[in-house]
């Protein structure tokens, strides 16, 4: 049967059925999202019931058209540095700036005794008077520390009754306070919040009475103080034409002070004063409620994912790159060893080896892969290299004829992996395979003989050494090595996990199953699940390491977990991946990783890349393993030959 007829490929978009995931999900945990609306649009209610009503009423203002004659004296007043107000000034952005400001603030907060319903807490209605001075956290240890320490100067300080001070009454006011300038037609709307809406559009209508006011007095008293100084200018000097030029300012003064004592709209103009209304401002009930409801439903998902435990953990850790060989119930590995350089192979008799190479543009690192191969220490035994290349289109192909290897090729629409293990096994001569990947490097000179102790000594059939990172592995990709190939020798793993990457296994057992090559990735995994179900075993050698170095964007990535899900379809079809569990996985792996790079002092550094990886994991993973739809020739050639740059270690696993 062909690939395109057994393994599904997920549509670009998989919008449609994430989103028909989200509605089961819901539908299902349905009791216990209601309860959360119902809580916490309760609670709403409550909350909207017991607030005091605020009312805002809103005067509206324009800025008044005083136009005084500029004298031309405005040269003379410059030559004394003076500024007699004969330059342009904004009347209203002053009023505007001075409504904002704490003085007024406190003013006019004083002057209507607002302060008491400012502040209710502080306010003693039975005593007309204030509270003692409530300190907050930092002020209560100061005064238990001052009581302690018998200091009654800070005791006596926090216990004083005196209203807030005056930034606390500019914080509150502007709460209660809003200035809005449109600036296309120069129209102030002045608004003012209270409890009462009489009151409420009695204070809108004060405060600008008290702005033109204010303006007032204090341009009076600039006219003031500008024509006293005018006058001792005027006696001081002799020169006819000054004297005249100051007359005509003196005069300008005091048409302003004129204007300014008469005009009762000095600054603003009053369009539509405030006037009381019906309707509340805050609270706003049906906002109240909606936005209640909406934490509800956020609170019942919450919870629902929390109580929904962990399904589906050993699959959704093997679909995206975890230890697979969890999923098997019974079968415990054997792990080996070479303690001793060379030790193992003077003792054990002759060993020949095979060793598998799968290729795609590796040039990078194929050339250290060989030598690293050629200087392994197995006793001067036979060891012979197959390189299985599906279409190197870069210098792979010559770094491999500079080595002592055989080359064997495949076709690009012949590839899978499965089939090129099985053309390298095919040539293979020796009784021990040997399988590594081409952007794999040996650690040390023991590697080849302790993977392939196991098999030797008869206690496995199949062997998988130990991967690791190097300095441009992503963080999270760390992780995953760690865990699922530690370095610890006695950390027994269950089931039929191994990987090719850095793997080893009898030719007799391979003659006998060979690889299936019509899956997509797990090819090992598959072969491994037939051999522990006739009752073969696995072994995991932790002193047999690599590094694997993988390089891929964050597209395959996304592509690499994908493929492999796909695979596990085929492997265990029972297994399907819940969007709650996509979720939970994703933001429990992505909060382990910050957990651990903040520990490394690399969170800063890795916090964007961890998430990115994350995602593209598990996105791939659910993909793979829940979306239908038949892979054709073209979505091959996707998932393994993605653009011209990419290697085979952007399909490997």
């Amino acid at each position: 049967m062909s690939v395109e007829q057994q393994y599904p490929y997920p549509p670009e978009n998989g919008f449609q059925l994430v989103l028909a995931d989200i509605i089961d999900f819901c539908v299902s945990n349905l009791k216990i999202i209601i309860w959360g609306v119902s809580v916490t649009v309760g609670l709403s209610i409550l909350l909207a019931l017991f607030l005091d009503p605020k009312y805002t009423s809103t005067v509206l203002l324009m800025p008044a058209k005083l136009d005084f004659e500029v004298s031309d004296t405005a040269s003379l007043s410059k030559l004394a540095g003076l500024n007699l107000g004969t330059e342009e000034n904004d009347p209203a952005a002053q009023a505007i700036a001075i409504l904002n400001s704490r003085n007024f603030a406190v003013y006019f907060a004083r002057k209507n005794n607002l302060l008491p319903r400012m502040f209710p807490k502080r306010w003693d209605d039975e005593k007309a008077r204030w509270q003692p001075y409530e300190p907050g956290l930092i002020d209560g240890l100061r005064r238990l520390v001052a009581a302690i320490s018998g200091d009654q100067g800070y005791s006596a300080f926090v216990s004083e009754t005196r209203e807030p001070g005056e930034w606390r009454i500019h914080d509150r006011f502007s709460d209660h306070i809003s200035v809005k300038l449109n600036r296309r037609n120069g129209m102030v709307e002045l608004s003012f919040e209270w409890f009462d809406p009489i009151q409420a559009a009695e204070f809108s209508n004060a405060l600008g009475r008290e702005i033109n006011t204010i303006m007032k007095v204090r341009d009076v008293a600039q006219a003031d103080s500008k024509i006293s100084y005018l006058r001792d200018q005027l006696n001081a000097e002799s020169i006819q034409e000054i004297r005249q030029m100051i007359f005509r300012q003196i005069e300008q003064e005091l048409k302003k002070k004129i204007v300014a004592e008469v005009v009762e709209e000095y600054v603003f103009v009053v369009v539509d004063p405030a006037v009381p209304v019906e309707k509340r401002s805050t609270p706003q009930r049906v906002q109240l409620v909606v936005v209640g409801a909406a934490m509800g439903l956020f609170l019942g998902i919450v919870i629902s994912l929390i109580r929904s435990g962990v399904r589906l953990r050993r699959t959704l850790l093997v679909a995206s790159g975890a230890p697979r060989a969890s999923l098997s119930p019974t079968t415990e590995l054997s792990r080996g060893g070479c303690d001793e350089r060379g030790k193992y192979f003077e003792t054990a008799g002759l060993v020949m080896i095979s060793v598998v190479l799968r290729v795609l543009n590796e040039a990078k690192h194929v050339g250290a892969l060989l030598e690293s191969i050629k200087s392994q220490d197995v006793g001067g035994l036979p060891v012979e290299v197959i390189v299985v290349d599906s279409g190197s289109t870069d210098t792979t192909l010559d770094v491999v004829r500079q080595h002592d290897c055989r080359i064997l090729s495949i076709q690009r629409e012949d590839f899978s992996f499965g089939r090129s293990l099985n053309v390298g096994c095919e040539a293979a001569q020796y009784d021990f395979l040997v399988f590594v990947s081409g952007h794999c490097i040996p650690t040390d000179d023991l590697w080849l003989s302790n993977l392939v102790k196991p098999l030797h000594a008869g206690t496995a059939t199949y062997a998988y050494g130990r991967q690791i990172g190097n300095h441009s592995t992503k963080f999270s990709e760390h992780q995953l090595f760690s865990k699922y190939f530690p370095e610890d020798p006695a950390l027994a793993q269950q089931g039929f996990f191994c990987n090719n990457a850095n793997a080893a296994m009898l030719r007799s057992a391979w003659l006998e199953y060979r690889f299936d090559e019509d899956l997509t990735g797990l090819e090992d995994m598959e072969f491994a699940k037939r051999l522990v179900t006739e009752g073969h075993k696995i072994a995991y050698v932790s002193s047999s390491s690599v590094y694997h170095l993988h390089e891929e964007s964050w597209q395959q990535i996304r592509r690499r977990y994908e493929r492999e899900a796909i695979a596990l379809r085929h492997i265990m079809p029972e297994v399907h991946i819940h969007f709650t569990d996509f979720l939970r996985y994703l933001f429990s792996s992505i909060a382990h990783d910050m957990k651990e790079a903040r520990r490394r002092g690399e969170l800063l550094k890795r916090a964007g890349e961890i998430v990115r990886f994350r995602y593209a994991q598990f996105v791939g993973a659910y993909r793979g393993n829940h979306i239908h739809r038949k892979i054709s020739q073209a979505m091959k050639e996707r998932y393994f030959y993605p653009d011209a740059k990419v290697t085979l270690r952007d399909r490997e696993h």
